[in-house]
């Protein structure tokens, strides 16, 4: 959704957008809000992204 609604609807940035792994959003964010990336295990333990 925050990907996604900085941009005029039916553009292809808002199909691009849409398109994207859960993964691939996810870095999007951190990026815009300039934060790490991180994972979690199975646990719910938050880890650092070592990709």
């Amino acid at each position: 959704m925050y990907a996604t609604g900085l941009h005029e609807v039916g553009s292809s940035a808002v199909e691009h957008y849409s398109m994207l792994e859960i993964r691939d959003l996810f870095m999007l964010l951190c990026a815009a809000f300039n934060q790490p990336r991180y994972r979690v295990d199975k646990q719910l333990n938050v880890l650092p992204d070592v990709e």
